[in-house]
């Protein structure tokens, strides 16, 4: 029998665009995800790590409104970031989540913002497994007794998932770029509310995780984004995972 060809990220240098991202990482001083980590650091000098957290705003953030000081790491595949970090004292460490040396059990609490749509393959079967890699892989990372917090945008609508993927990639390799409408740089291909849910719904039966929140809420959707419609059905998904003694 043949063996299955491990899933290929495709090059992130190629299908992200630091500099739009470092502006929507800023959208994190208003989630509701700030909240939720703040909840479960209950003691000094837990090791906190955001994973493509970019320049380390969310973790600024953390460490000015926690009750106790954090040891904070920015897990991030774009080295570009290195030199912007909000703060000094912010640990930056390079790799993807889906190919990476992180020991296992490293950090207290793992974070991670609208990047599983950014884990992008050249099929879509592959980039499935990428992601759901990705999912496996923050909970590797994930000290027993420690929390997982995932916030990650939806599409409401699996066929117009699909045809974003296959759009932006078309975009992205065609390099056609339309800054009105954002394509041309990002390729993205985003999970349906079911597929996340069933992501990290297996290790909830293989007994890795507890479930202490899981909440979807719909995404308020510009106008040129409501026009194209594929776009026009987005959401955010909510995840506070506990880790398993």
């Amino acid at each position: 029998m043949g063996h299955t060809q491990p899933a290929v990220q495709l090059d992130p240098v190629a299908t992200l665009d630091p500099d739009r991202f470092m502006d929507y990482e800023r959208s994190v001083l208003r989630s509701r995800l700030v909240d939720s980590i703040l909840s479960v650091i209950d003691r000094p000098n837990m090791r906190v790590c955001d994973v493509g957290g970019a320049t380390g705003v969310l973790l600024q953030k953390l460490r000015e409104h926690s009750a106790y000081p954090i040891d904070a790491t920015v897990f991030e595949v774009n080295d570009a970031y290195a030199d912007r970090l909000a703060h000094p004292s912010i640990r930056f460490e390079q790799g993807s989540i889906v190919d990476n040396n992180l020991p296992p059990c490293s950090f207290d609490v793992v974070t991670c913002r609208h990047i599983i749509h950014h884990l992008v393959a050249d099929t879509v079967r592959d980039t499935l497994a990428l992601q759901r890699k990705a999912i496996a892989e923050l909970i590797r990372i994930t000290k027993p007794g420690g929390y997982l917090i995932l916030e990650e945008q939806v599409n409401l609508v699996k066929p117009f998932s699909r045809a974003v993927y296959y759009l932006s990639k078309l975009a992205n390799r065609a390099k056609f770029n339309w800054k009105y409408f954002e394509a041309g740089n990002v390729v993205i291909s985003f999970l349906t509310p079911a597929e996340i849910s069933a992501m990290v719904g297996t290790h909830v039966a293989n007994g890795n995780v507890w479930i202490e929140k899981e909440e979807l809420s719909r995404r308020k959707v510009e106008l040129r984004w409501k026009l194209t419609l594929l776009m026009g059905r987005g959401g955010d998904m909510l995840y506070v995972i506990g880790k398993n003694v």
